[in-house]
């Protein structure tokens, strides 16, 4: 059975599987139908002649306009990915979604269709009010749920949690995946399983979601002793958000040594059309601009619980 995802008429997908766990793609954003695929994601069995590809090292082949990654030590465990400039087709098989995993790489393309249609996530939680946006940008487990759910009962709206979609234009867009609160986290100062922690969904009404909102604030959360708001300027406040998004979107340490990067290298290698180091440079690019008439600001505390009424006290005291 097909799916079909519109956001916000940017990015348009179909799917044979089902995306909501990995909620990359938020469930909001389905519909009955599309008229133009961006990416199309299928799962199946797919049939190619090695004997007509060109190899590039021992996994990886490449046609006209797809490259295909293949494994030798298992079954049918193939991954094909068409046209990753254009209308994007990928293709998968069970196998290598079940032994490889297939959303890492996913999340990055889908980062990427983005990129080229003009647009960028940065990791973010993104509130409203009066359609003026208010970014709250942290390292992970740092607070933003906490602090972005608090906000709502301040009058404020919901826009997203965890990434956040914006324009160079200066304008953030609603991405509202599940949110999942962090309720108790037994191993927090035992290393390799602090982030082991149960937490539960939390229902956003769509009633308090808005679907637009031009940005106004950036607030960076930090936990330090002593409650304080200091504004940063706008250089340190892109960088923040460069180094927070590619540890979220998984673009650097952690997908060295993985099918990912191999993959998305080895497909940039063979077409010059893919250029990484220009679609960073874009990713930068837009950041920059977007939150080019923003005020930011760094706001330190010791506790979390604390993060949503300096925000709020400091909203509205600022003029």
């Amino acid at each position: 059975m097909e799916t079909y995802y519109s956001i916000h008429d940017i990015l348009k997908v179909k799917t044979n599987i089902e995306l909501i766990k990995w909620d990359r793609i938020p469930n909001h954003f389905k519909v009955d139908e599309i008229n133009e695929v961006d990416l199309n994601i299928m799962e199946g069995k797919f049939d190619v002649d090695f004997n007509e590809l060109r190899p590039l090292g021992l996994r990886l082949f490449k046609g006209d306009d797809f490259i295909i990654y293949k494994s030798h030590t298992f079954g049918d465990l193939k991954l094909m990915i068409k046209n990753l400039t254009g209308n994007t087709e990928l293709f998968f098989t069970k196998n290598y979604r079940i032994f490889n995993g297939v959303f890492e790489l996913l999340g990055f393309i889908v980062w990427l269709k983005f990129i080229q249609k003009g647009y960028t996530l940065i990791h973010s939680a993104c509130v409203s009010k009066n359609k003026k946006g208010v970014l709250l940008s942290a390292w992970s487990d740092t607070g933003k749920t906490l602090t972005s759910l608090s906000l709502l009962q301040k009058s404020f709206q919901f826009l997203s949690d965890d990434f956040t979609l914006i324009s160079p234009n200066g304008y953030a867009y609603s991405y509202p995946q599940i949110v999942r609160k962090s309720v108790f986290n037994p191993f927090e100062r035992i290393p390799f399983l602090n982030k082991l922690k149960i937490t539960k969904e939390v229902n956003i009404p769509e009633d308090k979601i808005d679907n637009k909102a031009e940005i106004d604030k950036l607030f960076f959360l930090e936990k330090d002793r002593g409650d304080a708001v200091k504004e940063i300027n706008h250089e340190e406040a892109v960088r923040r958000l460069l180094i927070t998004t590619e540890d979220a979107i998984n673009y650097s340490s952690r997908i060295i040594n993985s099918n990912t990067n191999q993959i998305l290298r080895g497909y940039s290698y063979l077409d010059p059309r893919l250029n990484l180091k220009e679609m960073r440079e874009r990713h930068e690019d837009i950041i920059k601009k977007a939150i080019e008439k923003a005020s930011c600001f760094e706001v330190k505390t010791e506790k979390a619980e604390r993060f949503p009424e300096l925000i709020n006290d400091f909203l509205l005291n600022f003029s």
